[in-house]
């Protein structure tokens, strides 16, 4: 059963009142450079893949699926949330404050799993055998995650539509939020959040280590028949390659910054409906989410010599020199 609360705290405070006017004016700046640079960074990242034939690859997928699950983070939940930082109340119906909240987790929890695909990705490259990655890591299998991931995500988001839980205007916050004094939309975020740890902090942790545990033991084996020719074959002799290295190391470091930006939202989460939460402590919690849609596209660039290929003719509208470059990186 949904409840309009939304109504009556327009009429409380229908304005930002004196004492909170800095606070919300540095919060809005601040989430306004994340939409900017985070939206156009997220959009550089799909162009880039879309441009690049060596960023082309099934793996890669899973890149731009990230970046199109922050791109609607940055250039429409963000903006959306500035607006009603200085309109408090809005939007005034039901639906909009629904529709805000739903966006924001769908774009978060693709992000996630995408994270995780991303992991068992890399695992299955580096510690499986090449049959076996073509097998459950190609095109196909990777389509059929994808599609996975977004209905998940939309399905179990939206459960409140089928009447698990409402949703109000939260004047702390400055957005619409879960109804926590409804045990339903209480219990629903609690096992969006739960199944988050469960991925985020035990899964792809575990598939980290069995990969890098196999980076290790091929590094061994290459130090110790490095005087002599090797012919390899089977699993257990399998040589992993520095670029894979690198974009092993990459991944862990997106997914680093996952942990730290969502760890302190999930403590106040738990911790908000039995004991008074500092309001600052609150909003930084929720900052530091809204923050991590904007980080990746520059991790990228900072460790990806193909993305900093692609963004430099982006950046010049595709001029010749840039495009010969590109094509000769692909070549290499």
């Amino acid at each position: 059963m949904e409840v309009n609360v939304t109504q009556t705290l327009i009429t409380e405070s229908n304005i930002v009142e004196d004492d909170d006017i800095v606070p919300v004016i540095a919060m809005a700046i601040y989430l306004g450079i994340l939409s900017c640079c985070g939206g156009f960074g997220n959009l550089f990242v799909i162009i880039a893949i879309i441009i690049s034939p060596k960023l082309r690859t099934p793996s890669y997928a899973f890149v731009a699926n990230l970046g199109l699950a922050d791109f609607v983070v940055n250039f429409v939940v963000i903006p959306l949330t500035v607006a009603s930082m200085f309109r408090p109340g809005w939007p005034t119906s039901d639906v909009g404050c629904r529709v805000m909240f739903y966006l924001l987790i769908i774009g978060t929890g693709v992000s996630l799993e995408t994270i995780f695909l991303i992991a068992l990705n890399r695992y299955c490259m580096i510690v499986k055998t090449r049959a076996t990655f073509d097998k459950f890591c190609g095109v196909k299998p990777v389509v059929a995650s994808l599609i996975y991931v977004w209905f998940t995500s939309v399905f179990f988001i939206v459960l409140p539509e089928f009447g698990f839980g409402t949703f109000h205007y939260d004047m702390t916050l400055r957005q619409c939020y879960a109804d926590f004094t409804d045990t339903a939309s209480y219990w629903h975020v609690n096992a969006l959040i739960f199944y988050g740890f469960f991925t985020s902090f035990l899964l792809i942790p575990i598939l980290y280590w069995l990969t890098f545990r196999a980076v290790l033991e091929s590094r061994r084996r290459v130090q110790s028949d490095i005087s002599q020719s090797i012919v390899m074959s089977g699993e257990s002799s399998k040589v992993i390659s520095d670029k894979e290295i690198r974009m092993t190391k990459l991944m862990v470091l997106i997914f680093s910054l996952i942990m730290i930006c969502w760890t302190p939202f999930c403590i106040v989460h738990f911790f908000k409906k039995d004991y008074d939460v500092p309001v600052p402590l609150e909003r930084l919690a929720v900052m530091l989410v809204y923050s991590n849609s904007s980080f990746n596209p520059y991790i990228y660039a900072w460790l990806n010599s193909n993305f900093r290929n692609a963004y430099k003719v982006i950046l010049s509208c595709g001029q010749r020199k840039h495009m010969i470059s590109l094509q000769q990186s692909t070549a290499g």
